[in-house]
């Protein structure tokens, strides 16, 4: 009798959310213009009702009721004014690939009604599985409510990437691109993308190299030429960034800075901080108070 192999297809990630941040549904009650802030996260900004300006990266941007922006990590964005009456859906999170996120960022969006629904359908499960964090918590966004199941997380999870999968998809069929997407950044794009997206872990060539299925020579070599010096140099630098912005916007000490940056230790933050700015982590707060 004939032995018979069985072919194993690979189950394709082409969408995967890394972590929840946040989720928020909301009414405008609140004074405007909202401060400026900037992320290392996706942040997905729905109308459901009345209409919100926003200002993001120096513009002015009018989303109105079933219409949607996609915020990308590191860029400064605030609301800036809003009918009385305006309510919001947003969702905060970091995803493994970056680049089919980016064909829905930096515009404004239309969704249609099946899939107003499965935004209203997601902001209810959020609602009933995540909480924010109370005002008197160092940290902000979102977490898990007592007695939530990780089922009933990954649950979420999955219908929130079905929904992402979604519109990524038609976006490619209005492309005419299947190859859209790969041809859409340059390689260097593509490594900036992720270190933009990552600046808060601890990332090493290979592991970029993987993430981008290409070798890391290749990497090395594109992004040198575009940027003439090294990624992890660069990578270093978008952390001490980030470090500046946390000691000026967030009562953060330099432990927990250290720490959220996937530093070593205090001490290597502030080495490494002093290397980059000429002056320790503290003397920078100083000078910003005074």
């Amino acid at each position: 009798m004939a032995r018979k192999v069985y072919k194993k297809t690979d189950a394709v990630n082409f969408f995967t959310i890394e972590k929840f941040v946040m989720f928020n549904e909301y009414k405008v009650d609140f004074p405007l213009p909202y401060p400026p802030e900037r992320h290392d996260f996706f942040e997905f900004q729905y109308v459901i009702k009345g209409s919100r300006t926003s200002k993001i990266d120096g513009k002015e941007i009018v989303i109105k009721p079933g219409q949607y922006y996609m915020v990308p990590p590191g860029v400064v964005h605030s609301l800036f004014s809003a009918e009385d009456d305006t309510e919001c859906f947003i969702m905060g999170f970091t995803v493994l690939r970056t680049e089919e996120l980016y064909m829905l960022s930096s515009r404004v969006m239309e969704l249609s009604e099946d899939e107003k629904e499965l935004v209203a359908e997601l902001a209810e499960e959020s609602r009933e599985c995540f909480e924010l964090m109370p005002e008197t918590s160092v940290d902000s966004g979102s977490r898990i409510r007592d007695g939530i199941t990780k089922g009933r997380v990954q649950t979420l999870k999955n219908r929130v990437e079905i929904f992402f999968i979604k519109l990524i998809e038609a976006q490619m069929m209005e492309s005419d691109g299947k190859n859209f997407i790969s041809h859409r950044m340059s390689i260097d794009e593509k490594v900036m993308s992720f270190l933009k997206t990552h600046v808060t872990e601890r990332v090493t060539l290979s592991r970029i190299a993987e993430e981008l299925s290409l070798s890391v020579p290749y990497i090395r070599r594109e992004f040198t030429k575009k940027y003439g010096r090294g990624i992890i140099d660069y990578f270093i630098d978008m952390k001490i960034e980030r470090a500046k912005q946390l000691i000026e916007e967030t009562p953060l000490n330099f432990t927990q800075i250290a720490e959220y940056l996937s530093f070593e230790s205090e001490s290597h933050f502030s080495k490494t901080f002093s290397k980059r700015m000429g002056m320790t982590p503290g003397a920078y707060l100083k000078r910003i108070k005074e």
